[in-house]
């Protein structure tokens, strides 16, 4: 399958997309949920790695759109994966109140998707966002004020 690509870094925002297949095999063979960490539970993990294929061939299928898709999957994803890191740091202190266990809320696989996930969420956010900011200055040069 050849990738549509107008930079490197739409070739490696679709692979990532299109990848997702591959770490739903990861996290279901081996349970490592690398792209879905911060989702405990298996049946919302697949309902993600839908929403995220979805996406990719939705960017696929229309390309005009993968702007649009892409800001809005990532600013979604972006403040799921800030939400998974400070929510178990914010409930620290009433698990230290309760006597509850004050283990380590991050293990390597979660590490791995703050690292991974975080980073192509971050490159496709600003990418889009520079897409879209061309898009609509095109069109006020065609169609602005003269």
């Amino acid at each position: 399958m050849k990738l549509r690509t107008g930079s490197t870094r739409d070739a490696l925002i679709q692979a990532y997309y299109l990848g997702t297949p591959v770490f739903w095999v990861l996290d279901v063979a081996f349970q490592a949920p690398i792209r879905a960490a911060a989702l405990p539970d298996p049946g919302w993990r697949l309902l993600y790695y839908a929403f995220a294929m979805g996406c990719g061939i939705l960017a696929r299928w229309r390309p005009q759109l993968t702007p649009f898709v892409g800001l809005a999957e990532s600013s979604v994803n972006l403040l799921l994966l800030v939400l998974s890191v400070l929510l178990p740091i914010f409930m620290l202190p009433a698990v230290v109140a309760e006597g509850g266990d004050v283990s380590l809320p991050f293990g390597p696989v979660q590490l791995l998707n703050v690292f991974l996930s975080g980073s192509m969420l971050v490159i496709s956010f600003h990418h889009n966002q520079e897409r879209i900011s061309a898009l609509v200055r095109g069109a006020s040069d065609d169609g602005g004020d003269r």
